[in-house]
């Protein structure tokens, strides 16, 4: 078994594991809301990304927010509202982490299925 990918904000690592439905529910819909932004920041180059950010508006901002913050209540059950909003990381932080738990969503993940066993669909 593989081990899951971490994140490093502040001066704590978490390790993201994959997530529930739960945790998709959510997730989904704000990366669905804003495909072609996170597309483009996680495929991009970094003159794409610079130039993908640099034209977010804070509804935008906002939701790579709440999407790292879901992705820390998966990894850390004691993580709060309050907890999270005192972390100091910056926008690239952010950004990155978010990438981290949209890989960790069922959206962007690559699945394999055992030889023999139907894939669901």
């Amino acid at each position: 078994m593989a081990e899951n990918p971490t994140i490093t904000l502040g001066d704590k690592t978490y390790s993201i594991p994959l997530m529930t439905i739960k945790q998709n529910r959510e997730l989904e819909f704000l990366v669905m809301r804003n495909l072609e932004l996170f597309f483009a920041v996680s495929q991009g180059n970094q003159l794409d990304i610079i130039k993908a950010l640099s034209q977010i508006g804070k509804q935008q901002l906002d939701d790579f927010y709440e999407i790292v913050y879901i992705g820390l209540t998966k990894a850390d059950p004691g993580m709060t509202r309050e907890i999270f909003e005192n972390i100091e990381a910056g926008m690239k932080e952010i950004v990155q982490a978010a990438n981290v738990v949209i890989s960790r969503s069922g959206l962007f993940r690559k699945e394999t299925v055992p030889s023999g066993e139907a894939q669901a669909t």
